[in-house]
């Protein structure tokens, strides 16, 4: 609906000729494509993702050869799973920030390698996503800045947090922090090791 109405208000400034109100709608187009098109396809994403232990490490894997292939910038993935478990809604969130790092890294880093990393420290997953590229000035903390604000959404809808950590020239690092999941469909921790648990 609001795409149309923007539509509708393009056609009647292009008869008014009005050239600076005409940019600034099509800009305003150009967002909201942009905004859908980023919405289906975590659509998309979600549907492709079947809830299992390994799901985060299979969602990490999948985004970074997507990225990859997109790119050609080499990727360096570390994930220990020991020990995580984490919600199949907080998994489908991690993932969904991961790929907003990556794409933040894509269209701004000029970067030519990145790093990702899955570790536990303590009760909580820690998720980072380190690159070489240029960085961002002031540290990232620009609200809405670089898609700041959407990953900060998604780590605060599964009671999780965002942090950036960036100097212009030096690459930057964001790095989600999720508290893990006292017990998800029938798994439980065992020291080094993640089994599945029947009640007797």
């Amino acid at each position: 609906m609001q795409h149309a109405v923007q539509l509708h208000r393009l056609k009647l400034l292009l008869k008014r000729d009005d050239k600076e109100a005409v940019f600034d709608t099509v800009k305003e187009l150009d967002n909201g494509i942009t905004t859908a098109y980023r919405q289906l396809r975590e659509v998309l994403t979600a549907f492709r993702i079947r809830i299992s232990s390994t799901d985060l490490v299979q969602g990490i894997a999948q985004a970074v050869e997507e990225f990859k292939g997109r790119t050609g910038i080499q990727v360096t993935v570390n994930a220990e799973v020991a020990g995580l478990i984490l919600t199949p809604n907080a998994q489908i969130h991690a993932i969904h920030i991961l790929g907003e790092a990556l794409a933040n890294i894509e269209k701004h880093a000029r970067a030519t390698h990145v790093w990702v990393t899955l570790t536990r420290e303590g009760n909580e997953a820690i998720l980072k996503v380190k690159d070489n590229g240029v960085g961002i000035e002031g540290n990232g903390e620009k609200p809405g800045h670089y898609g700041l604000s959407i990953m900060q959404e998604r780590a605060q809808a599964i009671e999780g947090r965002v942090t950036i950590e960036s100097n212009a020239g030096v690459g930057t690092t964001v790095t989600l922090a999720i508290a893990l999941a006292k017990s998800v469909l029938g798994f439980t921790e065992t020291e080094g090791d993640t089994k599945n648990t029947q009640n007797s």
